[in-house]
């Protein structure tokens, strides 16, 4: 009888730990799926801030280089129009 006994006892343990470890388990993967949702949002949220960032990127580029276009006509411009006046230049406008 005290066989019977001891080893319902450690069989009775033996639940009892797995049913602990099944439960610390459990709660394990929950916290795990919860950080992974979690986790999941914040690369959609990081990836649309980052396709934005980069359409901020190229529409400063595309900017840039217009305004540069625009400042190297007004600068040939500029040149051409304002040129100060040679000495042969100044022969003709005192004629």
């Amino acid at each position: 009888m005290t066989t019977f006994f001891t080893g319902w006892t450690q069989a009775e343990r033996a639940r009892k730990n797995a049913e602990s470890e099944l439960s610390e388990t459990t709660h394990r993967v929950g916290e795990l799926s919860s950080m992974m949702t979690s986790l999941t949002a914040d690369r959609r949220r990081f990836d649309a801030d980052m396709a934005g960032a980069r359409a901020d990127l190229e529409d400063a580029t595309r900017e840039k280089t217009e305004a540069d276009e625009r400042a190297a006509k007004l600068q040939a411009c500029h040149v051409s129009c304002f040129n100060p006046l040679t000495p042969t230049d100044a022969i003709w406008v005192q004629l």
